[in-house]
């Protein structure tokens, strides 16, 4: 009898030792965490703490506020709260300093799920900056604490990753133009936007499609070209062909009056990149001349 009970008793040690919902079985079994893996969010599906209670949305970084996921590179379940320490260094320093972070939510898959992780922002980067990162997790049971090993540093810059310009109409409103010349400044913070191909303009008497003809970055010496560069602070001029099936169109422009914007999509921008978390696509903004405001959203694709 003595020794039936002893056989079963080894079995359910057994079993709490290879079944993975039993955290203390597991986790405090061998006095650590599965590795964890920093990266940039990018789009994110669900946000909440069920499939239920979420909304998709993206995360763009911004000079003065970096998002940053945290996944375990594992299961772990009935462990109670992840909680992670955070440390960041400029990029040519060798000491890491640990920093405080604000947490923004989880995106969510199912309970466990080694594709669920956690969003924090860093609120307190210098604008224009490289920075390296690193974390570690660990749980809490009484006064003890079990981490995670170190992850491997993350890198990431203090940019804008949506463009965000100011934008005006040289060009008064006209009856009869085949051309118009906009004025158009890159915020500080945007990195390089290259900007080319046909695009459309919007007015409130119509529209045509539009091309670049020529740009100045003091509105004297002008560049012939269909392909110009916007960088981050500075203001450029730019002179724009209006087009229809290839030849000049002559359409009554708006000015900065009323309805006149220009509108374009990924075939006209290219954004470059300053992470490491793969492609950005899915481009797409808008001048508008008459609120001054313009915008250049990119849709972040990373690599998990």
């Amino acid at each position: 009898m003595k020794t039936r009970i002893g056989i079963i008793a080894l079995l359910l040690s057994l079993i709490l030792l290879f079944d993975n919902t039993n955290c203390s079985a597991v986790i405090w079994k061998y006095k650590s965490l599965p590795e964890i893996y920093l990266f940039h969010p990018g789009e994110v599906d669900h946000i909440g703490n069920s499939n239920e209670d979420s909304y998709s949305t993206v995360f763009y970084c911004s000079p003065k506020r970096h998002y940053i996921a945290f996944q375990l590179d594992g299961e772990i379940y009935n462990c109670g709260k992840l909680h992670y320490q955070m440390y960041r260094k400029k990029v040519g320093k060798k000491k890491y300093k640990k920093i405080k972070y604000k947490m923004i939510g989880r995106d969510f898959y199912d309970e466990g799920d080694d594709s669920s992780y956690d969003i924090v922002a860093d609120k307190t980067a210098t604008p224009g900056k490289t920075y390296c990162y690193k974390a570690r997790a660990y749980i809490k049971k009484g006064k003890k604490k079990i981490y995670s090993p170190m992850s491997a540093p993350f890198k990431m810059k203090a940019i804008n990753e949506n463009g965000l310009f100011t934008v005006s109409s040289i060009t008064p409103e006209t009856a009869q133009t085949d051309n118009a010349i906009i004025k158009v400044k890159s915020h500080k913070g945007n990195v390089k936007t290259y900007f080319y191909g046909v695009f459309d303009y919007y007015g409130a008497n119509g529209g045509s499609n539009c091309k670049i003809i020529s740009y100045s970055y003091d509105n004297k010496k002008w560049t012939k070209s269909d392909r110009l560069c916007f960088k981050g602070g500075k203001t450029v001029y730019i002179k724009v062909q209006f087009v229809k099936d290839g030849k000049k169109n002559i359409i009554h422009f708006s000015g900065g009056n009323k309805t006149s914007y220009f509108e374009f999509n990924w075939d006209n921008v290219d954004y470059k990149k300053t992470h490491y978390h793969g492609s950005l696509t899915g481009t797409e903004g808008v001048l508008d001349l008459v609120s001054h405001k313009g915008k250049i959203e990119i849709d972040a694709e990373d690599d998990r």
